[in-house]
């Protein structure tokens, strides 16, 4: 069966009035663009409603002013601290990263109370709050977790 095979070879082959056609015709037609105005009965949904303009106040970046509003001590390790990263979660407790302190971010209250250390995986170098549960935990070691703060659990 294998000896005997077939070739099969596919064309077109135009009809003798079509090619008539293309050698006596410049052109097929011609490409017309009308131009209408149309009025539709749409309204602006702002329109009717007032708005709030904000007019800067003129003052510059350097007439800036920082007021202090709550100072509170860090509980250090041989008095030695080493903070790399601080945040504040939604809940307006304070995340602190502290190099020298062994796998812990700790967390304070808005008065400075400290509430917890929350366990990382290795001396955290800096992090970044993502949501009220989770944070991105960097290391030295140039690896980066994402940590759920409530339940300790690392997402892959």
């Amino acid at each position: 069966m294998t000896s005997t095979l077939k070739d099969y070879k596919i064309g077109v082959e135009i009809h003798q009035g079509i090619i008539s056609l293309l050698e006596n015709v410049d052109n097929f037609g011609k490409v017309k663009v009308e131009e209408n105005t149309i009025s539709l009965p749409f309204k602006d949904a702002k329109s009717d409603q007032a708005q709030i303009v904000h007019t800067p106040t003129g003052q510059s970046f350097d007439r800036t002013r920082l007021q202090l509003r709550q100072k509170f001590k860090i509980k250090d390790k041989n008095n030695i601290t080493n903070v790399r990263g601080c945040g504040i979660l939604p809940n307006s407790h304070l995340l602190i990263a502290d190099y020298n302190r062994d796998k812990v971010i700790m967390e304070y209250s808005v008065d400075g109370r400290h509430i917890r250390n929350i366990s990382v995986s290795y001396q955290p170098f800096d992090f970044a709050i993502i949501d009220s549960d989770r944070i991105a935990v960097a290391y030295y070691n140039k690896t980066i977790e994402i940590l759920n703060i409530e339940d300790n659990k690392v997402y892959a």
